[in-house]
């Protein structure tokens, strides 16, 4: 995957950044398949999108400047004109806030973006 101000993005859970920050990991999160009627289905799909910026390589105020930009771009992209495939009902972008954790690489920031979208599939019978 490629990005103009994500350094690398991996899909899965990870944090294994070696091309350096800001660094994007995606992955499922969570799932539910409740049944309406004998017709069609809806499937609800949480998509868990963490954003990492370390804070010790350049000053905090360009940390957070990056993180935000980071931020920014795909919170764009995610309300955009997307296709996650045909039968895509709806999206949306839960509030989240950014926390600072300790990793192998310093103090990091991470913001955590979580992404739900509800599919119709028919009836898969």
């Amino acid at each position: 995957m490629a990005s103009d101000c994500l350094k690398e993005i991996q899909i899965g859970r990870s944090n294994d950044h070696t091309l350096g920050f800001p660094y994007c990991c995606i992955y499922l999160d969570t799932f539910d398949n409740p049944i309406a009627d004998t017709v069609s289905y809806e499937r609800t799909y949480g998509v868990s999108i963490e954003i990492w910026q370390e804070i010790t390589n350049k000053s905090k105020r360009n940390a957070e400047l990056d993180l935000a930009n980071a931020l920014h771009k795909v919170l764009d992209r995610l309300s955009g004109t997307w296709l996650l495939g045909t039968t895509l009902e709806g999206s949306q972008v839960a509030p989240g806030q950014t926390r600072l954790v300790e990793t192998n690489a310093g103090p990091t920031l991470i913001a955590p973006i979580k992404l739900n979208v509800l599919t119709l599939v028919q009836n898969p019978s």
